[in-house]
């Protein structure tokens, strides 16, 4: 009898622990603070990472294979070059968001994509939301002449993989409203 009560009393205590070790994980994994923007709250979910950049932008790591990625929207490019269209920029390296602007930086060129496509493939990308700019380039100093007319500099590069894990322990990246 008395063994018996010992035993639902560890067991009590045993699923009062694993619910106590739950809600510390589930408290510790949800942002700090709290946006107004629901945009601005979503990191993913268990085995799907992403941030905000500026709305409606927002990373993805897509796989190993296409690293982060930068859903477009299709908005007019304004370039000499007009006739690409991306949906998404794969393999993003480096990334920087300054005055409202979006610049990425992709080494991936797609291995289907045809010969004289895989020549020109799109490196260098700036987006202004506010906008609705959309618009790539071959070369760092095509890049960097176009974010020289917008009154900005070189940008301080940023790795994906830091930004997402300031924005997982954080709730918030400098660019983001109610982040100081």
């Amino acid at each position: 009898m008395k063994n018996s009560k010992v035993l639902r009393k560890m067991k009590k205590l045993h699923w009062h622990s694993i619910i106590i070790l739950v809600l510390f994980y589930v408290s510790g994994c949800s942002p700090r603070i709290h946006h107004n923007d629901s945009f601005y709250n979503y990191s993913g979910d268990f085995d799907y990472l992403r941030f905000p950049l500026i709305k409606p932008y927002y990373m993805d790591f897509m796989d190993d294979d296409y690293d982060w990625g930068l859903g477009l929207y299709g908005f007019e490019a304004p370039s000499p070059n007009d006739n690409w269209t991306y949906s998404v920029i794969y393999g993003i390296s480096k990334l920087s968001v300054v005055d409202g602007v979006i610049m990425a930086y992709s080494p991936y060129v797609s291995n289907r994509a045809d010969e004289n496509i895989r020549e020109n493939f799109l490196h260098w990308f700036v987006i202004v939301p506010d906008e609705r700019i959309e618009i790539g380039f071959e070369t760092e100093g095509e890049f960097l002449d176009y974010i020289h007319r917008l009154g900005l500099q070189q940008p301080e590069w940023l790795n994906p993989f830091d930004v997402f894990k300031e924005f997982e322990q954080t709730g918030c990246l400098e660019w983001m409203p109610d982040c100081d």
